[in-house]
C-alpha cells in the first residue's frame, strides 16, 4: 500500500520515468505503469488530489490489480503449469498440438 503512493508520489512531483521508479520502489516497471494508468483513469493526474486521500481510499482507487497480477501470483502459476506439465506430459503435448 505504501508503494502505491510512493509510485505515484515520484510519477507525479518528480516526473521520473517509470523505470527509475521501478528501481527506486523495488517493483517492476509495468508494475509503475499499470499504477498511473489506474490512477489517471480514477481521475488522479495531479500530486494535490492524491496526497489528502487516506490509503484506504487510495487502495481500492488504484491498486485492485495488485492482488491478481502479482509477481509472486504469477510466478506460482508458472510453477503450478510446469508441475502440471511434469505430471501429465502426454496431456500436455496434446494441448499444444491442439
Amino acid at each position: 500500500m505504501r508503494k502505491l503512493r510512493q509510485i505515484l508520489k515520484l510519477k507525479l512531483v518528480r516526473e521520473y520515468p517509470h523505470r527509475r521508479i521501478a528501481e527506486s520502489v523495488g517493483v517492476s516497471p509495468g508494475s509503475v505503469g499499470s499504477v498511473i494508468s489506474r490512477a489517471k483513469a480514477k481521475g488522479l493526474r495531479k500530486w494535490k488530489s492524491v496526497e489528502p486521500l487516506a490509503e484506504s481510499e487510495l487502495e481500492p482507487s488504484v491498486s485492485t490489480w495488485v492482488r491478481h497480477r502479482s509477481p509472486m501470483k504469477i510466478l506460482l502459476k508458472g510453477v503450478q503449469e510446469v508441475d502440471r506439465v511434469q505430471s501429465h506430459p502426454r496431456e500436455a503435448s496434446a494441448h499444444r498440438c491442439a
